[in-house]
């Protein structure tokens, strides 16, 4: 920050080293920056002078004081300014920032329930086959069985075979029933 200082001599005579200080503070009072320096006045000092203000510095309202004085305050003076955003968006920009964050949550959230509602159906398939599984099974086997009967009736087997096999399938379709 640039400052243009003037300091006048009032007593109108006499010379000497006046202690020069400068300050920035925010508008609670919080010191920000500060710097002090001598300076030598005849009747009138003008000069400018470079305090260096943080680049962390908030937005807002603060004050500029200088204070001229010899063993006590002889002077002082102040000023406002303002820091402002580097990038100033309309308020309006904010809401459809908003707006736009919603609108993406509520598609993602339609994403993973369209998603989760396949793998409830696919699941919900796999259990139905997994209990048509044993009725299939058993179908499968009482065909067999009646093939076996047919093959015995028509000699194409003997009794000893049909018993043996005919006792195999029952126990299994008793297996598939529990």
């Amino acid at each position: 920050m640039l400052m243009q200082i003037t300091l006048l001599n009032l007593r109108g005579f006499g010379s000497g080293n006046v202690n020069v200080k400068y300050s920035i503070k925010d508008s609670k009072g919080n010191l920000i920056a500060s710097q002090q320096e001598p300076i030598f006045v005849e009747t009138r000092a003008k000069f400018i002078r470079k305090l260096e203000i943080p680049g962390e510095i908030a937005p807002g309202t603060y004050i500029v004081a200088v204070e001229a004085s010899t063993n006590v305050v002889v002077g002082s003076g102040s000023d406002t300014f303002e820091v402002m955003s580097k990038y100033k968006y309309p308020q309006e920009l904010r809401y459809y920032l908003i707006g736009f964050a919603v609108l993406v949550a509520l598609t993602i959230i339609f994403i993973l329930s369209v998603r989760g509602l396949k793998v409830l159906k696919k699941k919900k398939k796999i259990v139905e086959l997994k209990e048509k599984m044993p009725l299939e099974r058993i179908r499968k086997l009482e065909g067999e069985l009646r093939a076996l009967e047919d093959a015995y009736k028509s000699g194409f087997i003997s009794k000893e075979s049909f018993k043996k096999e005919r006792e195999r399938i029952e126990d299994k379709i008793g297996a598939e029933k529990k």
